[in-house]
């Protein structure tokens, strides 16, 4: 008799160290395995017991879709399907009618699925891309209805909104993204793959970055403490100090992340960690700010325990601190319009002007290197390189600017 089970699959493993949870079919001494979308350490999961650890909801919710599976299974055993193969089960399983689900309706469960696995930025993607999307096509449609000749008319319509040609490939990705998890899970066959025939495009686009003279000017700011602008001006400065830190890592960062007089945090986006040298002026900045629950105060006690509604906070704040760099951006008269990128932008390209190699900088910036080959003798430079870098371009960046 078939039966289901979870497993975690330590032949796959994450950035952060996690492996996929599965639910493993077996029948006919053969198995197969449906993905739950969630994944856990080694050490948070008992595999006598078939529980995760440490996770009471997340464990609920496998739990509560093994019974679902197992139900069919029965239901399954009782047509007579005893001699499926693990494979054909899956598919039995897993697959929904074509008419069963719209785009809409496949888009929406996509979204609560990957806020139940707590990948919530991953969700908040979907969720921003179904609401662009659904003004501009219908969703309440079968996928075997979607075709090619509709994409085309979706991307003219986007572009008749003024979108620019690399906005608009953002959201047809996450839309292919759609389409392609609808063929996994038999919702429609590839043959109908309206992407097949649709190129996603994409435009190359220049970096903006401040000149020398710029940032310069942006360091000599004399802004009172009094104003309003004068914490987005110190923001502006670590983002440059900090080697182009992204704002969401900058607000994340507790006092925990100092040791030793660096800044050592791992990057949300990557999970790559970073080990920057924290100068003077970046330790009395955030001398000046925190609450000591963040070295900033851009989130709350409170913000910090509830993921769900952090990832809105990020947008928030990352719109809030944008506009005001723009405000400063005016006040030094400068040729490019400031957004926490340029920071990052202009720190490699600074450093490309003062001689540095593009390796050092590459490993500065957390980059991943061309070449495989090179890229494991060059891993992991020597941090007094990197430092030595970071502070010869803060020197060369505040010569001559009174200290803070």
């Amino acid at each position: 008799m078939a039966t289901i089970k979870l497993v975690v699959d330590t032949r796959r493993t994450g950035k952060d160290g996690t492996h996929p949870i599965k639910f493993r079919i077996m029948n006919l001494s053969k198995y197969c395995d449906i993905s739950s979308g969630a994944t856990v350490l080694p050490t948070s999961f008992d595999p006598v017991r078939e529980v995760v650890l440490d996770d009471d909801n997340l464990d609920d919710q496998l739990q509560q879709q093994r019974r679902t599976y197992e139900k069919r299974l029965r239901e399954l055993t009782l047509e007579q399907k005893n001699n499926a193969s693990p494979a054909a089960l899956r598919s039995m399983l897993t697959k929904k009618s074509a008419t069963e689900y719209t785009i809409d309706a496949f888009w929406l469960e996509e979204i609560e699925r990957l806020q139940q696995c707590k990948r919530l930025g991953g969700a908040e993607v979907y969720r921003m891309t179904y609401n662009i999307l659904k003004q501009e096509m219908n969703m309440h449609v079968p996928f075997s209805q979607f075709t090619s000749r509709d994409l085309y008319a979706l991307e003219t319509k986007l572009a008749q909104r003024g979108m620019k040609i690399n906005s608009i490939s953002v959201y047809m990705r996450t839309f292919k993204a759609i389409c392609n998890k609808a063929i996994k899970q038999e919702l429609v066959d590839y043959a109908w793959y309206p992407f097949r025939s649709f190129t996603i495009r994409k435009e190359k686009t220049v970096p903006r970055v401040l000149t020398m003279s710029e940032v310069k000017k942006f360091f000599e700011l004399d802004i009172p403490r009094t104003e309003h602008i004068y914490k987005f001006w110190c923001i502006g400065k670590l983002l440059f100090m900090l080697r182009g830190i992204n704002v969401r890592d900058l607000i994340n960062l507790t006092p925990a992340n100092i040791k030793n007089g660096r800044i050592i945090y791992r990057r949300a986006k990557t999970g790559k960690m970073y080990s920057i040298l924290l100068m003077a002026e970046a330790e009395w900045i955030f001398n000046q700010f925190t609450d000591g629950h963040t070295l900033l105060s851009l989130v709350s006690k409170q913000d910090l325990q509830n993921e769900a509604r952090l990832v809105k906070i990020y947008h928030q704040r990352s719109k809030i601190i944008n506009k005001h760099l723009k405000k400063l951006g005016l006040r030094i008269r400068a040729t490019e319009e400031i957004t926490s990128y340029v920071f990052r932008y202009t720190f490699a390209n600074i450093a490309k002007q003062m001689g540095y190699s593009k390796d050092l900088i590459a490993e500065a910036l957390g980059h991943d290197y061309g070449n495989k080959v090179t890229g494991i003798y060059l891993e992991q430079f020597d941090q007094k390189l990197l430092d030595k870098m970071t502070l010869a371009i803060y020197e060369r960046v505040n010569e001559d600017v009174s200290p803070f």
